[in-house]
């Protein structure tokens, strides 16, 4: 009776060891396979996708984390997106909200966020929202606030301090401001196709969604703490040392091909957490070609909207409604003369359309073959585009030089 007693109280004292998953492939491809099921878009957008929810179950080791921001139409997918990345992301409870707020923002401990319809973010009403908005990719980045306390029966004001750090994505149709740009990966969405969206979004209840969670739990990869110290003794031509259970051969080849890449400044803060994971789940080169056609084009949008900029105050300069209808063609041709050296798509057709996106035409007539307009100078509209676009609705406007990059 006594070795039955030990045996049963052997069993009960008996823990099983949890088992980890190494981040390989297999795992990324499966958190691909998920997202292609419920959304429509690209391939570099689902890489994308994946890459940064793998890193939100890792994001505690970067420095940094670049928020997810998706632009997108109505009926796009852009909720379903959200809700499906909210079932999966670390500590996350499945759940997007439509009303954050700034308090909501700087006392969440940890845990992915999710707001949805943040179309009124850029308001003069929401500025102190968007300020704890810039601070939450960063580590380190502290949030100051004041709350009541009685010393000696006296009431004073101490400093209340917050340090938020945590995975975030957001959507609105509108587009951000180039500060939460900056901080951020941005894809947007067209609308989606419809046998698509005749899924029920089972996310709670689906096996391989449910199996999936399971085992992004219980991921793991080497992510050394010293590993970006490391990377600037590299940049500064310094001994690379090895770091625990890396190889130092696979640690100088890794370096050397993000330094290849040319990624500098605020992008490279952004991309670095995603280039480790792509790594990691052995997709490196192809992410390295999808991160500089990224930043080319979003150079290039910088270059768009300059050129934006610089046409309205060429036409406020020079032109005013009282002038009457002035030709497209002779506005280009002093556009043209004002720029030191125009680019080649700075033409005729290019102009068109800008000055239709920058609502600059009060009014318009056709004489003898060639357009006339009346400016307008009272519009503040302007519009910003994001790099990566659905599949099945993009467009392809040569003119203002918003082509979409091909990606290898």
């Amino acid at each position: 009776a006594m070795d039955v007693f030990v045996q049963e109280q052997g069993k009960e004292e008996k823990k099983e060891v949890e088992k980890t998953i190494e981040l390989d492939k297999k795992i990324f491809d499966k958190v691909c396979k998920i997202i292609n099921k419920y959304i429509d878009t690209t391939p570099q957008n689902i890489d994308l996708l994946a890459l940064w929810l793998i890193g939100t179950y890792f994001h505690e080791n970067f420095e940094t984390f670049p928020l997810l921001q998706l632009n997108a139409q109505k009926r796009s997918g852009k909720t379903r997106l959200l809700k499906l990345l909210s079932n999966l992301a670390c500590k996350s409870d499945g759940s997007v909200s439509t009303s954050p707020t700034e308090t909501l923002l700087f006392r969440h401990k940890e845990g992915a966020l999710f707001f949805d319809e943040m179309d009124n973010i850029n308001s003069k009403e929401r500025s102190a929202f968007r300020e704890t908005l810039n601070a939450v990719y960063k580590k380190g980045n502290k949030i100051v606030r004041y709350k009541e306390k009685k010393v000696d029966g006296v009431k004073e004001y101490v400093e209340d301090n917050f340090f938020p750090y945590y995975p975030l994505g957001l959507a609105n149709i509108k587009g951000m401001n180039d500060v939460l740009e900056d901080r951020s990966i941005q894809i947007i969405l067209r609308r989606s196709n419809k046998k698509l969206t005749k899924l029920v979004e089972d996310y709670k209840t689906n096996k391989d969604i449910l199996e999936l969670k399971e085992q992004l739990k219980k991921l793991k990869t080497i992510i050394p703490n010293d590993f970006f110290g490391d990377w600037n003794n590299y940049i500064e031509g310094k001994e690379v040392e090895r770091v625990e259970s890396v190889e130092l051969k696979e640690l100088v080849e890794l370096y050397n091909k993000i330094n290849k890449a040319e990624i500098f400044g605020r992008s490279l803060e952004i991309f670095f957490p995603l280039i480790i994971i792509s790594n990691a789940c052995g997709i490196i080169d192809n992410f390295l070609e999808t991160t500089k056609d990224y930043i080319k084009f979003k150079e290039e949008e910088e270059a768009i909207d300059d050129i934006d900029e610089r046409l309205k105050n060429f036409l406020l300069q020079n032109f005013n409604e009282s002038v009457g209808f002035v030709s497209v063609a002779s506005i280009l041709s002093g556009f043209r003369n004002h720029l030191e050296a125009p680019e080649e798509w700075v033409n005729s057709k290019w102009l068109g359309r800008a000055l239709k996106r920058l609502d600059l035409i009060k009014q318009k007539r056709l004489i003898n073959g060639r357009t006339q307009i009346i400016i307008k100078h009272n519009s503040t509209n302007s519009t910003h585009s994001i790099y990566y676009t659905n599949s099945t609705n993009s467009t392809n406007s040569k003119d203002s030089q918003r082509e979409l990059v091909k990606v290898k």
